[in-house]
């Protein structure tokens, strides 16, 4: 582990969306205005986790969640790269 105790961590099974540390992730990276909801958010996940196209990252520091990014990337003339849907 790096310097200020934070790790990154690749999530790749559809059950980790289940931990209720996981779900109060979502809740607090999604709250208020921000599109869409959590669960929203977590059904998308769950359903998207095993795409190769799709990297959800969680960034922890001890045992706490404290970050979130998801990226998409469906290769075409107009998307060269990955794009970051939420972060």
């Amino acid at each position: 582990m790096g310097e200020s105790g934070l790790r990154v961590v690749k999530i790749g099974r559809p059950e980790a969306f289940e931990l209720p540390e996981m779900q109060e992730l979502f809740q607090r990276a999604f709250k208020g205005d921000n599109l869409p909801d959590a669960e929203g958010a977590l059904k998308w996940c769950r359903e998207y986790v095993k795409e190769w196209s799709t990297g959800i990252f969680v960034a922890a520091r001890g045992h706490e969640f404290v970050g979130l990014a998801i990226i998409d990337w469906n290769p075409s003339a107009f998307m060269q790269a990955p794009v970051g849907l939420f972060a």
